[in-house]
């Protein structure tokens, strides 16, 4: 098992990045900041910014358009793509309407933050490295039952599929594999190819 779990945080979709994103989409200005939630779901490869949650698992309604700066006291960021971010609709909800003027208890986001620096996961729980950290773990209740039973289900989930990859004769069972890992890939929230890097599979 300890093989599996060493293999797992290779492909982990829990890890906070290690460098400040810079924004790769641009879309047109709308009226209307929901617009923007296709644009936002790339820009932030379909994971939400603040859990790493995937939506590869999700209805179209579970993931939000987040005002990091919230809409009812900064009205002209509205329709602000650099004040938009892509979220869960746990963390949207908790975060909700949160702000402070005080930038060590702010939330952290990763285009203003280097994420890694703040957060890291330790398996199944979070743990909060700075002031900002622990005030985005606090809000944002990443720890909460919910939270951790779903990364003990998607830790299950894809060591489960490591498991059927290592059983699989790789001359014979080709089209096997590249079926398990599509459906791994879309479990982490990353392409095919990034896998296969991770695993060191040809």
């Amino acid at each position: 098992m300890a093989k599996f779990v060493k293999r797992f945080k290779k492909v982990s979709p829990f890890k906070y990045p290690h460098k400040k994103h810079q924004r790769t989409q641009t879309p047109p200005q709308y009226s209307d900041y929901k617009r923007y939630k296709p644009y936002l779901k790339k820009e932030f490869s379909n994971k939400c910014v603040y859990c790493r949650k995937s939506d590869a698992l999700e209805d179209v309604g579970g993931f939000h358009v987040e005002h990091y700066r919230p809409k009812n006291q900064f009205k002209h960021l509205e329709t602000d793509y650099e004040n938009l971010f892509y979220s869960c609709a746990a963390c949207n909800r908790f975060k909700d309407t949160y702000w402070s003027n005080a930038s060590e208890k702010r939330i952290v986001n990763p285009c203003d933050y280097i994420m890694s620096h703040h957060l890291k996961f330790e398996m199944n729980e979070v743990i909060s490295l700075s002031e900002p950290g622990k005030t985005t773990l606090n809000i944002l209740r990443l720890n909460s039952d919910q939270s951790i039973k779903y990364r003990e289900i998607m830790q299950g989930l894809i060591i489960h599929f490591l498991k059927n990859l290592n059983r699989v004769n790789r001359k014979d069972k080709r089209d096997q594999i590249e079926e398990s890992l599509g459906i791994l890939a879309k479990l982490i929230g990353e392409d095919s190819r990034t896998v296969k890097k991770a695993l060191r599979i040809n």
